[in-house]
């Protein structure tokens, strides 16, 4: 099956195979204050794309809670799942990245991206997942 991803889509799914990003869990994006690295779960990075690109206007704050170990970037409010606006803007299921009929790499089910992300599949592995099963990802 062809499927024709939409420009943001394509953009993302080249992002997580690109090897550029430093990956992360449990949070769309942290920033590590010792090292003063970014890190991002797969959602979060098409968060980061979508500000940074102005997609769309993301209102982006730091909690500063956990300043002094890291401290996690919240996109419209949402630190650990992706806000409406992006996930409508991918044509994803919901906030979590939730599978049609769950995903299997590496001989794991899977039922969301958020799953695989935060079960250490690396960004590669989810961006090549995406491009082959679409249809398990995206709405139709």
């Amino acid at each position: 099956m062809n499927y024709n991803f939409t420009t943001f889509q394509r953009l993302w799914i080249d992002a997580l195979k690109s090897g550029r990003f430093h990956q992360g869990s449990q949070r769309l994006h942290t920033i590590n204050k010792g090292e003063k690295i970014a890190k991002y779960c797969c959602l979060g990075l098409a968060c980061k794309l979508a500000s940074s690109t102005g997609e769309l206007k993301l209102t982006k704050t730091v909690d500063i809670t956990r300043k002094y170990i890291s401290s996690f970037v919240r996109y419209d409010g949402e630190g650990h799942c992706m806000p409406e606006s992006v996930v409508k803007l991918l044509k994803l299921r919901n906030s979590i990245g939730g599978l049609e009929e769950g995903g299997v790499i590496e001989g794991k089910k899977f039922f969301s991206l958020t799953a695989m992300n935060d079960s250490y599949i690396t960004f590669k592995e989810i961006g090549e997942y995406i491009e082959s099963n679409p249809e398990t990802v995206f709405e139709r």
